[in-house]
């Protein structure tokens, strides 16, 4: 005996390829979750940290640097990290400025681009490699994190 067909077939292999399309994203998010530390993990739960898109390339790189390991071409990412950290915990303008301009590793504009993106500062394609350090000196010494700085609480 064969079922009814009430029309609704399509309505079923659209949900059931929608469960599919969730079921492979919620594996994907696991498996990155997966590789953050426990302190980014706990960040992101905090709602200190977020997390973001970033597509993989499927033909040759652009010009820019596209995540190279520590000591070729530019900054690796865990130079940059690194750099981050220490510029956020700098409490003036000239400390800040002395870590761009003897950063670890030589730093080419795409590191400074991709350090930008890493504290939350909007630099465009025309930004000069100073007006890119310019913009990220004001970020971290004017943050919220450096708002008071050197001021003694009572």
């Amino acid at each position: 005996m064969e079922k009814p067909d009430h029309g609704d077939s399509g309505d079923d292999d659209m949900n059931m390829n929608a469960r599919h399309n969730m079921d492979r994203l919620f594996h994907v998010l696991a498996q990155e979750l997966g590789k953050l530390s426990d302190e980014e993990l706990e960040q992101v739960l905090a709602g200190n940290g977020r997390l973001q898109f970033v597509g993989v390339q499927q033909s040759r790189p652009k010009r820019g640097r596209v995540s190279t390991p520590d000591g070729e071409g530019g900054a690796g990412d865990a130079a940059l990290d690194d750099l981050k950290t220490r510029l956020q915990a700098s409490a003036s303008r000239d400390e800040a400025a002395h870590l761009l301009e003897n950063p670890p590793t030589r730093l080419k504009k795409a590191d400074l681009v991709q350090l930008a993106r890493l504290l939350n500062v909007r630099v465009t394609s025309r930004d000069t490699v100073e007006a890119i350090k310019e913009k990220i000196i004001k970020k971290v010494v004017a943050g919220p994190q450096n708002l008071f700085a050197g001021v003694e609480l009572k």
